[in-house]
């Protein structure tokens, strides 16, 4: 009998309060709506196919809808986000944030704000993402893959600029120009040229947020774009990044 994926207590712990500010009796207690939403992360399955042990697939759908539309997701990616940063040995807020855009293909019946990247020749979202120095994910978000990476920046721009320690932004040479924002000079961009070669070759620095991606990519719900609201592609992002900052956490336990 297949194991199903579970928060452990220590984890659910962390956060237990963020989803769960008034306890109450339940017939599905949300730690457990939390591991059925990890779970179709993970594998890839169609809600309609997740396991019973979980709940209603809709009740699982609608608590994820539901903390997606009032900021629970993201309150929840920025506590665990500086409880990690304390456990390295670092402050809770970062200085300096690497930025990066991903486009990934949407699937049919996908619905609103579908694009096509020419650059990348495909057609579906773009995720941008703000990471610190380790690659742990501190905002992000989703537009059509039709919008330029430096426009398509704006929407990590209150995450962003709601961090009073952030000084630099380090970005590869699609933001050149006028940056996104700057925090009212606060915020300095730092843009690092690419080097015309017929090879692979990370950047400089900038490695740490591709290999971000490609963490999100290892989930089989996010190797494509399955949602049909740009809310619920989000959802399935920051999702993501509260998961990977979890097992992250887990190893100091």
């Amino acid at each position: 009998m297949q194991t199903l994926y579970q928060v452990p207590d220590a984890l659910w712990n962390k956060v237990a309060t963020i989803f769960e500010p008034k306890v109450r009796r339940r017939k599905r207690s949300l730690q457990v709506i939390l591991s059925g939403i990890i779970y179709l992360l993970q594998n890839g399955c169609k809600w309609r196919s997740l396991p019973p042990q979980y709940g209603d697939y809709r009740l699982v759908w609608y608590y994820l809808n539901k903390w997606a539309r009032y900021g629970v997701l993201d309150q929840a990616l920025h506590i665990l986000g500086i409880q990690l940063r304390r456990r390295q040995g670092r402050s809770g807020e970062p200085s300096m944030l690497l930025i990066d855009a991903q486009s990934v293909k949407t699937v049919a019946g996908s619905g609103d704000e579908v694009g096509y990247d020419a650059g990348k020749k495909v057609k579906g979202r773009k995720r941008h993402l703000a990471v610190d120095t380790q690659g742990t994910v501190m905002a992000a978000g989703v537009t059509s893959a039709f919008v330029h990476d430096k426009t398509g920046a704006r929407v990590l721009r209150d995450d962003v600029e709601d961090r009073p320690s952030v000084r630099t932004i380090v970005a590869d040479g699609g933001y050149e120009g006028t940056p996104p924002f700057t925090a009212s000079g606060r915020i300095r961009w730092i843009l690092i040229a690419r080097r015309h070669t017929h090879r692979f070759s990370p950047l400089p620095v900038r490695w740490v947020v591709e290999r971000t991606f490609a963490w999100i990519i290892n989930y089989r719900r996010l190797a494509k774009d399955y949602e049909k609201t740009i809310l619920m592609s989000r959802a399935m992002l920051v999702m993501c990044a509260i998961h990977i900052t979890l097992k992250k956490l887990m190893t100091y336990f």
